[in-house]
């Protein structure tokens, strides 16, 4: 891994980034979930303003260059009582414009029983385009423009792996507390883990995708590398890089940054460099 000086310089090349596309405007933009809004500040960390959205329901936002927000929100569908992770574009106003995608999933406090799998929608910005994609039995990710309109849909026939006792201990860590208590029998678990975990892009528009695939060493598992034009480029074993329903790593200038726990429980941030040969 590497030290801070690789932090250092992604922060540099960023910054260059942000100036030449003149979309960021050299500033530091913060989610505030609790408060439903944005903050912005200056590189130096002088505040200059805040925009606040009128929805409760808030999961993550970011600003797209061409000045519109993408928004993922989770909600309860009025019709049905299920829950509604809905993926929406906004003007600069924070005034819905269309929705992207969308994914419906059962409400644990109306249901008999929940899969036990992650449900929000998997969603990266790169390179003028928008990917995003469902955790199900089915290998799809789905491309759009920043206007919200389809380009692709990439699918992959991919093996069918167990899912590990590992991945269940994992997924209902996150109900330990007591407050779940009444839900918690609720669960259960397909015989088959879903086509991926989770992706992510990089500044060129590489899609990187977890497979569930275990690699062939002990706590890794292969990646499936697509390039901007949806073709499969390589197939990678690579550290779990898993977090929750996500994944907790950024790939940027070839480096692959990622904030991993310790056998003793501590957090360590790692930077790996990416050699391509293929």
């Amino acid at each position: 891994y590497g030290d801070h000086r690789d932090l250092h310089r992604l922060i540099r090349r960023q910054r260059q980034m942000c100036i030449r596309d003149r979309y960021y405007d050299d500033k530091i933009i913060i989610t505030d979930r609790r408060n439903m809004k944005f903050v912005f500040f200056r590189n130096d960390g002088t505040y200059i303003n805040e925009k606040k959205f009128e929805i409760t329901t808030l999961d993550k936002a970011i600003l797209l260059k061409n000045g519109n927000y993408l928004v993922g929100e989770t909600t309860v569908n009025p019709s049905s009582g299920k829950f509604l992770n809905i993926l929406s574009l906004y003007d600069s106003n924070l005034k819905k414009l269309k929705e992207v995608d969308k994914h419906e999933f059962e409400n644990p406090l109306r249901s008999n029983r929940i899969l036990g799998i992650y449900q929000n929608i998997i969603w990266n910005v790169s390179k003028n385009k928008i990917y995003t994609g469902h955790r199900d039995q089915i290998y799809e990710i789905r491309i759009f423009n920043l206007t919200g309109d389809p380009i692709r849909i990439i699918r992959k026939k991919y093996k069918k792996v167990p899912l590990s006792e590992e991945y269940k201990k994992k997924y209902m860590k996150q109900f330990a507390s007591a407050m779940f208590e009444k839900i918690k029998s609720k669960f259960y678990f397909p015989r088959s883990a879903p086509a991926y975990h989770s992706f992510i892009t990089d500044e060129r528009g590489r899609i990187f995708v977890m497979t569930y695939e275990p690699g062939s060493s002990p706590g890794n598992y292969v990646f499936d590398i697509f390039n901007d034009d949806g073709i499969l480029i390589l197939r990678k074993e690579l550290p779990d890089l898993s977090k929750n329903e996500g994944i907790n790593a950024l790939i940027r200038y070839d480096r692959l940054y990622c904030v991993k726990e310790t056998s003793m429980g501590y957090q360590k941030f790692f930077c790996y460099k990416i050699k391509w040969k293929y």
